[in-house]
């Protein structure tokens, strides 16, 4: 099952990936860099769903590696700022000076509960 989930949303990646080459507007970039960072949201989404199963049978491994931490926020809060603006709201982020930004840990995990909380 995991496959035809999967791998649709990998080729909207993909596609997304590959339209960010050509010459685009800047807005353009932007609706392509939040498809992007939806599509990778859905597809950590779908990985969530198949994670409880692997929970459920005693054989979730949690990742310990090294990753961007603001980068990944910086995905997250690009989401949702999109939507804020087309509310006419402002959404804006500040972090702090000391949050290093190489941390150790899940990626994915991290991304899920900040969309999670932002939500």
């Amino acid at each position: 099952m995991s496959h035809e989930l999967r791998t649709p949303i990998n080729g909207i990646v993909g596609s997304l990936c590959l339209l960010r080459q050509k010459h685009l507007t800047e807005e353009q970039i932007e609706h392509v860099n939040t498809a992007a960072a939806c599509s990778k949201s859905l597809l950590q989404v779908i990985n969530e769903i198949l994670d409880f199963s692997k929970l459920e049978a005693g054989r979730l491994k949690v990742e310990h590696i090294e990753y961007n931490l603001l980068q990944e926020i910086d995905e997250v809060v690009r989401i949702f700022k999109n939507q804020a603006r087309s509310k006419g709201l402002l959404f804006q982020l500040y972090i702090c000076p000391d949050v290093p930004a190489l941390v150790k840990g899940d990626p994915g995990r991290t991304r899920q509960i900040l969309l999670n909380l932002l939500s």
